[in-house]
């Protein structure tokens, strides 16, 4: 009798079993990591492709503060000129504008000193101007600025009411000249402050001829040198009693050693002739000529202009009222 032992090729069976059963649990574990990476990559690709939709999203508008120009002014930034800076950006995404970058731009502008840009939420750029503050006009094309910046402008005549510096066409516009005239008439202002008088010019001829003509169109002619000195002659004159008053002097001639010169607004005298002036000049007034006279209240305590980090104050006359 022949007998068959099956339980060898029943093991095979059973580990076969198991190796495809393996298999399928392998094949099953990867499959749901595949879908949890591709749906991972679905999320990231769509989130950066979010991303890069809210950066290009559009400005929305823009809120502008600080200007002050206008088309019919030669003062101060107008709204067009300040958008047509800002177009190129406006171009782009409102999350993409380089702020600093239009910021520099804005202050390229020869009217505005600062510029701040900000975002809000949710697509509004919010831009504060800082415009130049005109404290004085410089010859007949520039106006300076409290930053000791000098504008060009258009018409000269809409600063008419500020004091005018003169200076020769040679005259260099750096920072250190701007300084120093206004310090020369800081310190004059300041001398005739007590007085009510403002000085309506201060001019600077060649070989640094310093003259100034105040508010009532008084001219007086101070020379080369001792300018403060000179001025406290005519001062005492008039304080004095010997000068009946300032508004009796067309011009004041004080370019001699120790006499001065007047020219009176009807006749021309001598007073304490000294020695012969440097360079008389022939502007005798002929005849009783009726002066336009302002009225002006000084306020001495000026304001502030900064230049090359060093502060310097420009006496300004207030409420000044041409007639």
């Amino acid at each position: 009798m022949i007998a068959f032992n099956n339980k060898s090729g029943a093991s095979r069976l059973q580990r076969g079993s198991k190796a495809q059963s393996s298999i399928g649990v392998s094949m099953a574990v990867w499959f749901k990591r595949a879908i949890g990476a591709g749906i991972f990559l679905a999320l990231v690709i769509g989130a950066v492709a979010g991303l890069r939709a809210v950066e290009r999203s559009p400005v929305g508008g823009v809120e502008l503060f600080g200007y002050s120009g206008t088309e019919d002014s030669s003062r101060g930034a107008t709204e067009e000129e300040i958008y047509l800076l800002m177009d190129e950006y406006l171009e782009q995404g409102f999350w993409e504008i380089d702020l600093v970058a239009l910021q520099s731009v804005l202050e390229s502008h020869r009217w505005i000193r600062r510029a701040a840009v900000l975002r809000q939420w949710p697509n509004i750029l919010r831009v504060q101007i800082d415009e130049h503050l005109p404290v004085a006009r410089w010859n007949g094309t520039h106006v300076l600025a409290s930053s000791a910046e000098l504008i060009p402008v258009s018409s000269i005549a809409e600063f008419s009411e500020l004091p005018r510096f003169t200076t020769p066409g040679m005259f260099s516009h750096d920072r250190t000249d701007i300084k120093l005239m206004v310090d020369e008439y800081n310190k004059l202002q300041k001398m005739l402050s007590p007085y009510y008088l403002a000085i309506h010019e201060l001019g600077s001829s060649l070989g640094s001829d310093i003259w100034l003509v105040l508010q009532d169109g008084t001219r007086i002619e101070l020379g080369e040198k001792s300018h403060l000195e000179r001025l406290t002659r005519l001062i005492g004159l008039v304080q004095g009693g010997i000068i009946d008053d300032w508004s009796s002097i067309a011009i004041a001639d004080l370019r001699y050693a120790y006499g001065v010169s007047i020219s009176w607004r009807d006749s021309v005298r001598e007073i304490q002739g000294g020695d012969q002036p440097q360079a008389l000049r022939n502007s005798a007034v002929q005849g009783k000529q009726k002066m336009r006279v302002g009225m002006a209240v000084v306020n001495t305590h000026g304001l502030d202009i900064v230049a090359n980090n060093v502060q310097i104050r420009l006496i300004q006359t207030m409420g000044v009222q041409h007639v």
